[in-house]
């Protein structure tokens, strides 16, 4: 299949079932060298030893819609270097605790995270050097978004949809001093 549409630019995907990654070559994803945007849905309570999860280089925009990957697998979307957009809604990584590393989301501009059992996030301002946009939307368990975010010289917005106000005001504070 991957051979018919080698220039493919954008994508969906849609998994649903039991045994979702048994035998689907995630890996043959890396073959669509011109493949701009990715919206890959997963719909399953099984979860893939994800060995073979690979995505192309050339991914602008990702979204991840269901609980497939963990929050330690994201280093595999954090390693793309041309990402822009990502998109993670319906509780899209299953864990609690992210933890990015130098390196990763080194082009990232907009970050949206849309219904998620995250509940502490790790990160410095070097691992999201670009980021302009990040959205929180339904995150009843957060803590806090980590302060170091409010030290990239890019961020414009930080939207956080959340009515408990003890975790709004680490952002308010970010905005204020950014």
């Amino acid at each position: 299949m991957v051979r018919m549409i080698p220039n493919i630019k954008k994508l969906g995907i849609c998994y649903s079932g039991m045994k979702f990654g048994v035998g689907y070559h995630l890996d043959n994803l890396t073959h669509f060298r011109l493949l701009g945007k990715l919206k890959f849905e997963v719909h399953s309570s099984f979860v893939p030893h994800l060995d073979n999860l690979a995505f192309p280089k050339s991914l602008i925009k990702l979204e991840l819609i269901g609980g497939w990957i963990s929050w330690n697998d994201m280093t595999i979307v954090g390693s793309l270097p041309n990402l822009q957009v990502l998109k993670l809604k319906k509780y899209p990584c299953y864990g609690e605790h992210w933890e990015t590393i130098d390196e990763e989301f080194g082009n990232l501009i907009h970050l949206l995270i849309d219904e998620s059992n995250l509940k502490c996030w790790t990160a410095e301002c070097s691992h999201f050097p670009r980021l302009q946009c990040l959205t929180l939307h339904r995150c009843p368990y957060s803590d806090e978004i980590p302060y170091d975010i409010g030290k990239i010289p890019s961020l414009q917005l930080i939207d956080i949809d959340d009515p408990n106000q003890s975790r709004l005001h680490p952002a308010n504070k970010i905005q204020e001093e950014h």
